[in-house]
């Protein structure tokens, strides 16, 4: 589909060529002028798009909601973006366009999916949902790449997308309400990072209390494990609860009973060097 039509607006340091002069623009018609006021950039590119080439045609013709949505779209300081019927033709303003970065003019008036743009990628499944369910969704967080300073860069925008109902309850486009909050997600990743950094050293910590509990509590029980703690704290050059768990693996792994490996730790002088195999319990 061809794209709509932008008059060009007139330069006045232009130096006519008296053998071809340059067209003089016409002026905007009072309709436009009303229905499309501000002097903002997105403001005056609306009132320059030929739109009686566009799928929503001449805005003589629009029906009252259109005419609603675009007077309170275009003056708005929140991000918006408007998609108008089966086609989904895009109208957005001013703060929209300066949240999604450079784009082209031509945009506006387009069908959305025709502009490809990276944000209709992020929000094309979602509108086009609302449109033909009718019920409004939201997006705290939604993910996507935009290239506003020259190179990709993930944003985050909070999102509410709802439909346009006209005076019978019909759906007859979809509004979209953005705002940005790359810096909060951004934050919120940081302090998830760091919980779970602490988490993890929690989790250390309390291994390490564990460790030093079970000694304590062998020491207490059996002077040969004591003994044998001490014995290999001194062939290994191990603080206490490193032998003491070393000796308590090695227990659990051949099978044997915790004091009679002390002691024979405490008799030979270090852990007794068995083959691979665990040992067989007694019958």
């Amino acid at each position: 589909m061809p794209r709509p039509t932008v008059h060009e607006p007139h330069d006045p340091h232009h130096r006519t060529d008296p053998h071809h002069p340059r067209p003089t623009p016409s002026p905007t018609p009072p309709a436009l002028a009303t229905l499309f006021p501000g002097h903002d950039r997105t403001s005056t590119l609306v009132r320059r798009v030929d739109w009686a080439a566009t799928p929503v045609g001449d805005p003589d013709g629009w029906p009252p909601e259109l005419t609603a949505a675009v007077r309170t779209l275009l003056p708005a300081t929140v991000p918006m973006l408007l998609c108008w019927g089966e086609d989904l033709v895009q109208l957005h303003n001013d703060a929209f366009r300066e949240l999604c970065g450079p784009e082209d003019p031509d945009v506006m008036g387009r069908r959305a999916a025709d502009a490809c743009s990276p944000a209709w990628a992020a929000l094309g499944a979602r509108v086009r949902r609302v449109l033909a369910e009718g019920v409004a969704v939201h997006e705290d967080a939604l993910p996507l790449v935009l290239d506003r300073h020259g190179r990709p860069e993930q944003v985050f925008w909070c999102c509410s997308v709802s439909p346009v109902r006209s005076a019978v309850g019909g759906v007859l486009g979809v509004l979209v309400v953005v705002t940005d909050v790359t810096a909060l997600a951004r934050e919120r990743s940081r302090s998830a990072e760091l919980e779970e950094l602490v988490d993890e050293q929690g989790r250390h910590v309390t291994e390490a209390e564990t460790r030093a509990d079970h000694l304590a509590v062998a020491l207490r029980s059996n002077r040969t494990i004591g003994m044998a703690v001490g014995v290999l704290m001194a062939r290994r050059r191990l603080p206490a609860e490193a032998a003491f768990e070393l000796l308590r693996r090695l227990s659990t792994t051949r099978n044997r009973k915790l004091r009679d490996l002390a002691e024979t730790v405490v008799h030979t002088g270090d852990l007794p060097v068995l083959d691979d195999r665990p040992a067989s319990r007694p019958r």
